[in-house]
C-alpha cells in the first residue's frame, strides 16, 4: 500500500518505529485469539474483538508514525495517481464491503452455533433413552442415539445416511411413518444379519429448522417370551410340564 503512495518528497522509514509496530500488532494479533480460543464465549468475544482491534491500530499507527517525507522538488508525480476524490470513495465501498461481509459471516456463524446446539442438545437427550431413536429425513436416517447402535451392533454414527429399508421392511417402515403414533411391529436386520422383532412408533418432530420423523424403536424380545410362557402356562401344568385341562377340553373341542 504504502509502494503506491507518491507525494514530492522523499520518504524516509524508521526501522526500530517499523519493527515495534510489527511486534505490538503481532503480540496483540496472537493474544486475541488465544483469549478466544481458549475459553469460547460471549464475554471472550468480545475481548478478543477488542484486543485485535487494538493490534490492527497499534500496526497502522505506530507504523505511519515511522515514515517521514522530506521535500524533493526534482521528483515528479505520475499522471496516473488517482484523485483524492476516487481514492475517497474507493476506500468509502471497500469499508461498505467489509462491513456487510463481516455481518453476513456474524449471522452465518450465529446460525451454525445455533443449529449445533440444538442437535447437541437432542443427541444428549436422545442418548438418555433406553429406547432406540433415530431421526429420518424421509426415509433417510440422519441420526440415531446410541441405544440403537446397541441394537444394531453397529456404531450409532455408521446409521447416518443408510435408509430405513436397509433396517426394516420397506413396507414396515413405509407404515411407521405414515401411521404416526401408531404402534407398528417390524423385525430389525441387525449388523450380524439376527433379525430382532422390535415396535416402532413415529412422530414429526422440527429438526435443524426443518420437517423430519422419528422413530422410536423398542426391542420387544422380551415381551415376546413373557407372551409365550403366559400362554405355555395357560395350557400346560408348571409342574409335570403336562398338558392341563384346559389345553384337553381345547383339543377335544
Amino acid at each position: 500500500g504504502m509502494a503506491a503512495f507518491e507525494v514530492q518528497g522523499r520518504i524516509e522509514w524508521n526501522l526500530m518505529l517499523v519493527a515495534v509496530s510489527l511486534l505490538a500488532g503481532i503480540t496483540l494479533a496472537a493474544l486475541a485469539l488465544h483469549v478466544v480460543l481458549r475459553r469460547p464465549s460471549l464475554s471472550a468475544t468480545s475481548a478478543g474483538a477488542v484486543l485485535l482491534t487494538l493490534a490492527i491500530c497499534t500496526l497502522h499507527f505506530i507504523g505511519m508514525g515511522a515514515v517521514s517525507i522530506f521535500p524533493d522538488s526534482s521528483i515528479v508525480i505520475s499522471q496516473y495517481t488517482i484523485a483524492p476524490t476516487s481514492q475517497a470513495f474507493a476506500a468509502a465501498a471497500a469499508t461498505l464491503v467489509i462491513l456487510v461481509l463481516s455481518a453476513s459471516a456474524l449471522w452465518i456463524d450465529l446460525r451454525f452455533r445455533r443449529q449445533k446446539l440444538e442437535v447437541d442438545r437432542m443427541h444428549g437427550l436422545a442418548n438418555a433413552a433406553v429406547e432406540g431413536l433415530i431421526v429420518c429425513d424421509g426415509s433417510r436416517i440422519v441420526s440415531a442415539n446410541d441405544s440403537m447402535g446397541k441394537l444394531t451392533g453397529a456404531p450409532a454414527t455408521a446409521l447416518n445416511g443408510m435408509q430405513l429399508g436397509e433396517l426394516f421392511d420397506e413396507r414396515a417402515a413405509s407404515d411407521a411413518t405414515s401411521l404416526e403414533g401408531q404402534p407398528q411391529e417390524a423385525e430389525l436386520r441387525s449388523r450380524d444379519g439376527t433379525r430382532i422383532p422390535v415396535e416402532l412408533i413415529a412422530r414429526s418432530i422440527d429438526y435443524c429448522g426443518k420437517p423430519h420423523n422419528v422413530i422410536a424403536v423398542r426391542d420387544i424380545r422380551e415381551r415376546r417370551k413373557a407372551e409365550q410362557e403366559i400362554l405355555r402356562l395357560a395350557h400346560f401344568d408348571p409342574l409335570t410340564g403336562l398338558a392341563n385341562r384346559r389345553s384337553f377340553s381345547s383339543r377335544l373341542d
